[in-house]
C-alpha cells in the first residue's frame, strides 16, 4: 500500500520572508524622508556667476546655510547664467514673487573692506525672503547687494548731482557731524 501524500496550504506567510519585507519597508522609509528632506529646487537667473561652484557654493539667510547650489549652466543665448539649487524645507515656505538673491563677494571701497570672509571661505549667495507674495521657484538675481534689505527699518534717497566729486559706494553721509547714512550706489542720469 503506497501512501499518498497530503498536501496543505498554508495560510501563514513563512518567516523567511519576514527580512526582505522589513527591508522594503526600511527602504521606502528613507526614500520618503531624503525627498522630505530634500527641500525645493529653484531656479536663479544672474546676469554673472564669478565663482560660484556646483555644490560648493551655499546659500545663506542671516549668515545661516539654508541651501546650496546644485547645477551651473550658460542659457541659450550665453547671456546669463542659470542656478539650480536646493532651498531648505523650512526656509522654502517664505519663498515668494519678492525673494530676491545676489552674490557675495570681497567689495573694497572708501568706506573700507567688506565681505573679506569670502576670500577664506569662498563667495556666497545671500537671500532675502521680502514680503510674503504668493510663491515662486524662478528668481532674477541682483548684480549687487540691494541697498536695503526687507527686514532693515531706514529709507533710501535719490541725490541727484552734477558731480560724483570724491563719492564712492560706501562713502558715509551725515547730518550735523552724526553719521546717518551711506552712498549705496551711483549711476548717469539719462
Amino acid at each position: 500500500m503506497i501512501n499518498k501524500p497530503v498536501v496543505k496550504k498554508m495560510r501563514i506567510i513563512s518567516p523567511v520572508w519576514i527580512v526582505p519585507i522589513t527591508a522594503v519597508i526600511i527602504a521606502v522609509w528613507l526614500a520618503v524622508q531624503a525627498q522630505l528632506d530634500k527641500g525645493t529646487e529653484i531656479e536663479i537667473t544672474l546676469r554673472n556667476a564669478s565663482d560660484v561652484m556646483a555644490g560648493q557654493t551655499l546659500i545663506k539667510l542671516k549668515d545661516v546655510e539654508v541651501g546650496r547650489v546644485n547645477k551651473v549652466t550658460l542659457s541659450d543665448d550665453l547671456k546669463s547664467v542659470t542656478l539650480k539649487a536646493n532651498i531648505d524645507r523650512n526656509v522654502s515656505r517664505h519663498l515668494s514673487k519678492n525673494t530676491r538673491f545676489w552674490v557675495v563677494t570681497p567689495r573694497i571701497s572708501a568706506a573700507g573692506v567688506s565681505n573679506l570672509g569670502t576670500l577664506i571661505s569662498g563667495v556666497h549667495i545671500l537671500m532675502d525672503p521680502g514680503e510674503k507674495d504668493g510663491h515662486a521657484t524662478h528668481f532674477v538675481g541682483l548684480d549687487s547687494q540691494p541697498i536695503m534689505k526687507s527686514d532693515e527699518p531706514g529709507t533710501s534717497y535719490i541725490v541727484e548731482s552734477e558731480a560724483l566729486n570724491s563719492l564712492d559706494i560706501g562713502s558715509p553721509i551725515y547730518f550735523r557731524q552724526i553719521r546717518v547714512g551711506e552712498v549705496t550706489g551711483y549711476n548717469l542720469s539719462e
